[in-house]
């Protein structure tokens, strides 16, 4: 009774590294966004949990300001994309902004992020 070998050649071995190489370099081009906004949410919820001692919009503004610096977070949103408004005591941080990913010659990933926190 003979047996027959089972396994990948070559060319499907190289196949599969190609398409595994590709996954990684997306998951890598795609993480960097995601990672931004994390750090950008993280930011707001701290300014907006001291929004107490916040006396205008341009406090808070500031205050977000200062908080984005020191945590090197490199978004450089303007007022039409994070507005700030006052609620009674406490104020709201809308946003709407987009990153742009560049992939490869004239292909980009455009994500949009949207949302409002207290």
């Amino acid at each position: 009774m003979k047996t027959r070998q089972g396994g990948l050649t070559l060319l499907s071995f190289i196949f599969f590294c190609v398409l595994a190489g590709i996954a990684a370099w997306l998951i890598t081009v795609v993480s960097s966004p995601l990672l931004t906004h994390q750090d950008f949410k993280r930011v707001v919820k701290k300014v907006a949990e001291n929004s107490a001692s916040y006396h205008t919009v341009e406090d808070a503004r500031t205050a977000y300001n200062k908080s984005a610096g020191i945590n090197h977070l490199s978004l450089n949103l303007t007022p039409d994309e994070l507005k700030i408004t006052k609620s009674g005591s406490s104020y709201v941080f809308n946003y709407s902004y987009e990153s742009r990913t560049h992939l490869v010659a004239n292909v980009s990933l455009v994500f949009e992020f949207q949302g409002s926190i207290r």
